[in-house]
């Protein structure tokens, strides 16, 4: 058998073979491979002993050969058997550490059409291909269009949506680079005077927004103008990606305050300095929020910006920054009533049903802007579950 026959058969084993046994027989086949004396394995010895000092034991050398051996089987076992898996497989079965260093850099350096244009293209290809937070996200497009959307229509609409939240960070990785001038000229704002109002009277001012559009550009524009501002994020996994996530929003100008047990605090002393606190609220990551109607279906949002505004008197901004054509667009909508009228549990689920019943507002205008790809209605989890 030559060794083009030789690809060929183990690619076919590969193709038919259940996982286990494939990767079970390559991690047979390496340390087979190890045991017999040949020029490759003298030379892959001499590697791995400049790898592991003069000082290893020739008993350590020779297990980190067989080992070495299992591995180049293995790559060839799950090189045959990749063309095979689904998008969502891949996920599964693939974790990254430092990706966004990548992805930051390609979006730095390439020209922003051609980055946009390039990520527009991977978030179709996405929407394209049947993965878990896929299906998550047309459930949550269907909601917003209504049971009578077409299926095509609501499968464009999610396509669109996750070729925005390429976007999203496209725009997010561009923006430390970006001047206030060129910020200026791609941002607008509608109900800026809702932001300027609340600043004036000194209490701060609370922005509620979904995960939607690009809110990044608006926070950074905030942050140029003078106006501090204090975002508060979820803590990602692992921690490396959090802290340099954190370093580019404090690259943006921003205060980053992880939404943990002393974020209440936090965010009530920059409230309390005359910042913007921006709080993306369409999700609660706790499961512990409170009960809102939200597009038709029973669910909790985070209680946190309808408390700070009733016990801060920081006037609640909801808040969307939509992209288009030409760049992005803020919308601000009229500050919510959060007058206290009784007790403040019952005060804070008023308000933050109205909360809830602005984000409606905001999504529908572009539910192909929605960025929200996890479970977050009781049937999203438990069909997740089942």
């Amino acid at each position: 058998m030559n060794p083009v026959q030789g690809l060929k058969a183990g690619a076919a084993l590969a193709g038919v073979l259940p996982e286990p046994v494939s990767l079970g027989l390559a991690t047979a086949a390496g340390n087979i491979f190890a045991a017999r004396p040949s020029e490759r394995r003298r030379m892959l010895r001499r590697h791995l002993r400049r790898v592991l000092g003069p000082d290893a034991a020739q008993a350590e050398v020779d297990r980190q050969a067989r080992r070495a051996l299992a591995s180049y089987a293995r790559y060839w076992v799950d090189t045959f058997r990749v063309p095979s898996l689904s998008l969502d497989q891949l996920e599964r079965g693939l974790s990254f550490s430092g990706r966004e260093h990548l992805e930051a850099g390609l979006a730095a350096v390439l020209p922003e059409p051609v980055s946009l244009g390039l990520a527009t293209a991977a978030g179709h290809l996405l929407g394209a291909r049947p993965s878990d937070r896929g299906r998550m996200l047309r459930r949550h497009v269907r909601r917003v269009l209504g049971p009578e959307a077409p299926p095509s229509v609501v499968d464009r609409q999610a396509r669109r949506a996750l070729a925005s939240y390429a976007r999203y960070w496209v725009d997010a990785f561009r923006v430390p680079s970006l001047s206030l001038d060129q910020l200026e000229r791609g941002l607008s704002f509608t109900g800026r005077e809702h932001l300027e109002a609340g600043l004036a009277a000194g209490r701060g001012v609370v922005l509620a927004l979904p995960h939607l559009g690009g809110w990044e550009l608006a926070g950074a524009y905030i942050a140029r103008m003078g106006d501090p501002i204090t975002v508060v994020v979820e803590a990602l996994r692992p921690p490396e990606a959090f802290r340099w996530f954190t370093d580019l929003r404090h690259a943006m100008g921003m205060t980053v305050v992880s939404a943990d047990a002393h974020a209440g605090a936090a965010v009530a002393r920059a409230l309390a300095a005359n910042h913007v606190v921006c709080l993306l609220c369409d999700r609660d990551l706790t499961g512990t929020g409170v009960p809102v109607d939200f597009f038709g279906e029973r669910t909790t949002l985070p209680g946190g910006p309808a408390t700070l505004a009733l016990r801060t008197g920081a006037p609640l901004v909801p808040i969307a920054v939509y992209a288009d054509r030409h760049g992005h667009e803020a919308v601000l909508r009229p500050p919510l009533d959060t007058a206290r009228r009784t007790t403040l549990r019952a005060d804070v689920a008023r308000v933050t049903q109205d909360v809830a019943r602005e984000l409606e507002i905001l999504v529908r205008r572009a539910p192909d802007q929605w960025h929200l790809l996890q479970p977050n209605w009781p049937s999203d989890r438990a069909l997740e579950a089942g």
